[in-house]
């Protein structure tokens, strides 16, 4: 039986695919690639909703990660497409900025990605 990945795994591993899914892209190019676009806001989607759910005790755990700025995130995905500036701003940016924290607290904290049996 394969181990059960926990909230930590499952946002580091959301994360990581949003950005290999936009790595060498552009904001041009990733505002003008329908499928691409698509696919992006589908994994902003993913690492929002992972991010929101995870409970408050985690969160005040990472303070370093812009919480609020995945709920927004979330929240304006639900009401329609992000335009292309934050579109990128959340793809790229706050994506790398999380992934970098995700892997310091890794690092100083294994026991948190232990997965669960």
């Amino acid at each position: 039986m394969s181990p059960v990945p926990n909230l930590h795994d499952l946002l580091e591993l959301a994360t990581t695919d949003l950005l290999t899914l936009t790595e060498g892209l552009d904001a041009g190019e990733l505002a003008g690639s329908r499928l691409t676009r698509a696919e992006t806001e589908k994994r902003l989607r993913r690492v929002a909703a992972i991010a929101v759910g995870l409970p408050e005790e985690a969160r005040a755990a990472l303070p370093e990660l812009n919480w609020p700025a995945w709920r927004q995130v979330g929240a304006e995905l639900a009401a329609g497409p992000l335009p292309a500036e934050a579109l990128w701003a959340a793809a790229r940016e706050l994506a790398t900025e999380t992934l970098q924290w995700l892997r310091v607290y890794r690092e100083a904290n294994p026991a948190w990605w232990q997965s669960a049996a």
